[in-house]
């Protein structure tokens, strides 16, 4: 290695597709990641603005950014999207009986620096769940 080791190391650049799939469903999916991670003695990670699908849940981020050192620091602003809760439910757990039209939304703000303050906030936004029960078959 030459050059100055104390100057900043770190890498930018973009993710254009990230799936993990199991079985044939999707478990993570993202486009068009941008990505700027530092090092040195101010390490920092930033994230552009983006849409993360986890489970079949999406979240919008608007704002990602951590900064390490003598001045640590995270900012994080998302909003999940209006979700149904029973289909994520029956995926799950299949044999559970989850059903309904329960659907859900929320968002994370949250700031550490010069105070921590985080307002999370996971509602309701219409419907109901519902648990079937299963039929019993004599023979």
């Amino acid at each position: 290695m030459t050059g100055d080791p104390s100057a900043p190391t770190g890498w930018r650049g973009s993710i254009e597709q990230i799936t993990l799939v199991n079985g044939g469903q999707s478990l993570l999916a993202a486009r068009e990641l941008q990505i700027d991670a530092q090092g040195g003695a101010a390490p920092s990670v930033s994230l552009s603005p983006s849409r993360i699908e986890l489970l079949g849940a999406a979240l919008r981020i608007a704002r990602a950014q951590w900064r390490g050192g003598a001045q640590a620091a995270l900012d994080l602003q998302a909003q999940l999207e209006p979700m149904a809760v029973a289909p994520l439910l029956a995926r799950l757990q299949p044999e559970y009986g989850w059903g309904g039209d329960l659907v859900v939304g929320g968002h994370i703000d949250v700031h550490s620096a010069p105070g921590f303050t985080a307002d999370v906030v996971f509602e309701r936004a219409r419907g109901d769940l519902q648990v079937r029960e299963p039929v019993a078959h004599t023979v």
